[in-house]
């Protein structure tokens, strides 16, 4: 603990004293090293701009662990992931909630590991990006895309103050999901 405490310290967290009791508690719960424990702290807080706030982190920290439970995927696996993928998913406007959700939702179905889970998320974010034109893609494919969605009643922007956006990604895969599901055979 004393250890993990110094290297909280030197890391610049305002309260390494919390963030190492963060740790530990984590590598408890979670049955993680004490480097993967740290690797997903640090994960969490640089991607998701928590700013060292060991109650924004526990809050975060906790939710994934109650997920974890519920579903029957590891800490350990979801922090892996959390730590490969969590600050694309942050550039792309998805909270921490929405990206554990997301990878959670991927550990369970899949039964993969959370690399393999990481990378198969990161393939769908660069996806979406593309098709959203984060990327600088857009042109014709994005007007398709816009299309087909327009047909589902589904729009890949939004106007706010006059001025037209592209909708954040895990808001418009929800629509797009509803939508789709709402098809019959017919469609």
């Amino acid at each position: 603990y004393i250890k993990n405490l110094h290297e909280m310290s030197r890391a610049g967290y305002p309260d390494p004293e919390g963030a190492a009791s963060l740790s530990a508690a984590l590598q408890s719960a979670g049955n993680m090293t004490v480097q993967l424990a740290n690797k997903y702290i640090a994960a969490a807080d640089k991607a998701f701009l928590m700013n060292g706030s060991v109650n924004a982190l526990t809050a975060a920290l906790d939710g994934a662990c109650n997920i974890s439970r519920r579903h029957g995927i590891s800490m350990g696996d979801l922090a892996e992931a959390m730590s490969l993928v969590g600050s694309q998913a942050a550039d792309l406007g998805l909270d921490i909630d929405e990206t554990t959700a997301a990878l959670a939702a991927m550990l369970a179905v899949t039964q993969k590991n959370g690399s393999e889970a990481a990378n198969a998320f990161n393939s769908l974010l660069t996806s979406l990006s593309q098709v959203t034109g984060q990327l600088g893609t857009g042109g014709a494919a994005l007007e398709r895309y816009g299309e087909a969605c327009a047909d589902l009643s589904v729009s890949l922007s939004t106007i706010k103050s006059g001025v037209s956006s592209l909708k954040e990604p895990m808001g418009f895969i929800q629509k797009l999901s509803a939508a789709y599901t709402s098809l019959d055979a017919s469609d």
